[in-house]
């Protein structure tokens, strides 16, 4: 069976169903991708500020929190670079 090529990105799946976050970081590694897997929204934030080139996977209910986080997140640290 050929070795599947590592994709140059990562994947953030964030559930505090262990089971659901194990079985979904299971498969895609198995196609190749970097994982990380993180129980909430917050533990997922460090990853996303530092490198906001990350797949996001997370229950769709939580989902508009952690966007607004990041949103946040993003505008406080372009107004204080002096961008408009």
């Amino acid at each position: 069976m050929p070795k599947k090529e590592k994709i140059d990105s990562t994947v953030i799946v964030v559930d505090d169903r262990r089971i659901l976050r194990d079985a979904i970081s299971d498969v895609l590694k198995r196609a190749g991708f970097k994982v990380v897997a993180v129980a909430n929204g917050v533990d997922a934030l460090p990853f996303i500020i530092h490198d906001r080139r990350h797949t996001l996977i997370l229950p769709a209910y939580r989902a508009s929190l952690a966007i607004k986080k990041v949103r946040d997140q993003f505008e406080t640290e372009h107004k204080a670079s002096g961008h408009k």
